[in-house]
């Protein structure tokens, strides 16, 4: 079910503001690169994203992954896996949209790309592999 007028970074920038407006938090970088991922046709593994992020494989897979899907659950009243995230958040954004219930700053096709247009970025949660070891 893609909806046209939805890109990944609108996305990003939608489920941003509602996190910081639920949660007065901002994704992570390592959030948005799991999402980023998850969001593509032919999703990556956690193996690939590991790699790419250098991060470890089962902390991707074990820990900021099932965090961030929590997460993303609470936002969207939803349970949320890798495997459903895009068709839940196009569901849900569709949803606010037509019912007028979006965020303060409806997501339009002018909406800014990613990185967040407030320029929020919030540490790395873990080490990357062979830093500082």
């Amino acid at each position: 079910m893609a909806t046209p007028g939805l890109t990944l970074d609108q996305a990003l920038a939608w489920l941003d503001d509602l996190l910081y407006t639920q949660q007065q938090q901002h994704f992570t970088t390592l959030q948005v690169a799991l999402l980023r991922a998850a969001w593509e046709p032919g999703r990556q593994s956690y193996r690939a994203i590991a790699q790419a992020q250098g991060y470890s494989e089962n902390y991707l897979k074990y820990d900021a992954g099932p965090k961030l899907w929590r997460c993303l659950s609470g936002l969207l009243q939803d349970k949320v896996r890798k495997t459903t995230v895009r068709a839940l958040v196009e569901q849900r954004w569709q949803t606010q949209q037509g019912a007028g219930l979006g965020p303060a700053t409806p997501i339009s096709g002018d909406a800014p790309p990613w990185p967040h247009p407030r320029g929020h970025r919030r540490p790395r949660l873990a080490p990357r592999l062979g830093a500082g070891a």
